[in-house]
């Protein structure tokens, strides 16, 4: 089953030179309009630009206009609406990968399953593609993701490495 992803996501596996983790994890990743924009058009040169154009697992794809009219976006950027969107279109639901913790929130009110980086390399040690979640942990902390103290804590209990 594909997932679905914001922009934060793909940047910093990007920066870390571990966007494939994405694709080991989860096989095929759609990101809607605004996520393509964000990270390609306006993102050129930066991480996951070239990336995201190139790789044949990543789908650009519009979310369905009844989805979008269901969310409210609040205090949420275009990106992060589009993917909980888009999230919401797809049959069965998508996983919506999702770093920022206002979004997390309104994906889970709308009954989605919602990952973030950090989740997804617990994932991705469950399947064998990491030997330990803290270094990448770490190295997604370096290219500037924000993870707090009690999220580390929890993600690092959920890969049995505390």
């Amino acid at each position: 089953m594909p997932a679905v992803s914001n922009s934060s996501p793909l940047i910093s596996f990007a920066a870390i030179g571990r966007l494939e983790l994405l694709r080991n994890v989860y096989h095929e990743i759609l990101v809607p309009p605004a996520v393509w924009r964000e990270t390609v058009s306006r993102g050129a040169g930066r991480p996951g630009s070239a990336e995201l154009q190139h790789a044949d697992w990543i789908r650009f794809l519009a979310p369905t206009a009844p989805s979008m009219a269901r969310i409210t976006p609040a205090d949420l950027g275009e990106g992060e609406t589009e993917a909980i969107a888009l999230a919401m279109s797809t049959r069965p639901t998508a996983t919506v990968i999702l770093d920022d913790l206002p979004a997390r929130r309104v994906a889970l009110r709308a009954g989605l399953d919602v990952a973030g980086s950090g989740g997804v390399v617990v994932l991705a040690k469950e399947l064998g593609l990491v030997s330990a979640v803290g270094p990448v942990l770490s190295e997604l902390q370096g290219v500037g993701l924000y993870l707090s103290e009690s999220v580390i804590e929890t993600l690092l209990n959920l890969a049995d490495e505390l």
